[in-house]
């Protein structure tokens, strides 16, 4: 099923548009709503929409601003601008930013209709020139009398499409043999590709994908890694072949263990070096002790000692760390169990509880350092009772240090949380985004400083956060409808 979103800032045009169209005919369905730019483009890499309808006309970030960062951050998406303004510039304009058509309103069934089709044929063929390895199907003998090996491909940003590159992949690796995208594998954070070929040689694979790295991937902090090449046969099932996407995963987790490497095999991996059991130690059954007595306090410092006791510089075995993380995030379960902070527990865990999470760390240590702050911060609050509220926490941050800085980077290190935690958890309560937030709490507090004529638009713009006081000016205009020297005047 495409994956629809629906960007515009009256919620009844919304709504209709998601109950009169029968998504479903065209393979479709709506993954969700944005009520503007901003708030759409937040919600992109969570929703990851195939197709977005967007107004033109909308507060915080317009329409063709919207669709021109997309164009440039998610050039797979495909966006279908709707406007009540029947005017050629923005016809012209929107062509320009790349879209694939432009709608009036109020919405034809018949207009949107023709356009679905047309769009649904285009994808169609996008998609016959894609070949795709679909691990549910293994009777077309794809793989019968051939080498394969597969490859996971892990971007940290998240933005590199794997499909979209497909092409020049294939055409990279067009000497080596035949490659698919694999689809089905359920493996989080890596997108997997396999290649094929009557006689594959590893070595040249590596080489060739080294290239890769260096020349079309230049620009992307991308890890690869590769497995063991295999012979196929009509005996060959999903189950020996996710044996080797595992292998090509496990491999790229090496970059753990290894900075300097971009690309990493399987059959280059070390058997672990230090060899040890994170179960039964007793660190661990002190930790036990502590949270049958309720006492939290004792319970994280001594899961802080538990994981201090392991020499994370000498640790070469992702799996190893699997199992370490794995026993720390069990207890402080069942301490939110026991504290009723069960919620609070699953969002500060959501990224160690993920498939493939190590991808996301560049060394072992780091993921150390973010478990002990994760702990200090979960054990503390459970021993003092204190169950407040994600999001208030959050508020209270933002009204505190508005004139500071409060990207979502930074929110990260203050919260131990992934952006997408905090942005799920703040939109959950709040119902609305913290970007938002971040704004209103910014606009109100310049308005306070411009009414008391103490401070010029430079300073007020300083005052509140803003370095660049013209776009602080923007902003400020686009939230009051008034520039800052006028409502300064009081006009």
């Amino acid at each position: 099923m495409y994956r629809v979103m629906i960007v515009d800032d009256e919620f009844y045009i919304r709504k209709s548009f998601c109950n009169r169209i029968d998504w479903k005919a065209y393979g479709m369905e709506v993954a969700g709503e944005a009520a503007n730019g901003q708030e759409a483009y937040q919600l992109v890499p969570l929703l990851k929409p195939d197709l977005m309808f967007v107004d033109i006309r909308m507060p915080v970030l317009d329409g063709f601003d919207l669709t021109s960062l997309l164009a440039e951050e998610y050039p797979d998406i495909v966006i279908i601008i709707i406007s009540a303004y029947n005017d050629f510039q923005y016809a012209r304009k929107a062509i320009e930013t790349g879209v694939f058509d432009y709608l009036l309103k109020p919405l034809e069934e018949e207009e949107v209709d023709r356009t679905l089709r047309r769009l649904l044929s285009r994808l169609e063929e996008e998609e016959r020139e894609q070949q795709v390895l679909d691990l549910h199907d293994f009777q077309n003998g794809y793989l019968e009398s051939q080498e394969f090996a597969c490859f996971s491909v892990y971007e940290r940003s998240g933005q590199w499409s794997g499909s979209q590159n497909q092409k020049h992949m294939s055409r990279q690796l067009a000497a080596l043999g035949e490659i698919a995208r694999v689809i089905g594998h359920n493996m989080l954070f890596c997108q997997i590709f396999c290649v094929r070929k009557e006689k594959l040689d590893m070595v040249s694979l590596a080489k060739a994908i080294r290239l890769l790295t260096n020349n079309l991937w230049a620009d992307y902090e991308i890890t690869v890694g590769i497995s063991d090449v295999y012979r196929g046969s009509k005996e060959t099932d999903k189950d020996e072949f996710l044996h080797c996407v595992a292998e090509a995963v496990s491999a790229s987790k090496e970059k753990l263990f290894d900075a300097s490497k971009r690309v990493f095999c399987w059959s280059d991996r070390k058997a672990s070096s230090y060899d040890i059991s994170p179960y039964n130690t007793p660190k661990l059954n002190m930790v036990y002790s502590a949270l049958s007595k309720k006492d939290y306090k004792m319970a994280g410092q001594g899961l802080i000692s538990y994981l201090n006791d392991f020499d994370w510089k000498k640790l070469q075995d992702a799996i190893t760390i699997e199992m370490i993380v794995g026993t720390v995030i069990e207890c402080l379960f069942r301490a939110g169990w026991d504290t009723g902070m069960i919620s609070e527990v699953q969002l500060y865990t959501n990224d160690f509880r993920r498939e493939n999470f190590v991808l996301m760390f560049h060394e072992a240590q780091e993921i150390r350092e973010r478990l002990c702050s994760l702990i200090e911060v979960l054990m503390g609050e459970m021993s003092s009772k204190d169950v407040s509220d994600l999001a208030q926490r959050i508020t209270f941050y933002i009204q505190k240090n508005y004139a500071g800085n409060l990207q979502m980077e930074e929110l990260e290190r203050q919260f131990f949380m992934s952006s997408s935690s905090l942005f799920l958890a703040f939109k959950k309560k709040k119902n609305m985004t913290i970007t938002a937030y971040v704004e209103a709490v910014r606009m109100e507090k310049a308005k306070e400083l411009l009414k008391s004529g103490l401070c010029n638009v430079q300073d007020t713009a300083e005052a509140v956060g803003y370095l660049d006081a013209n776009y602080f000016c923007k902003a400020f205009k686009r939230y009051t409808g008034s520039t800052p020297s006028k409502f300064r005047m009081g006009e």
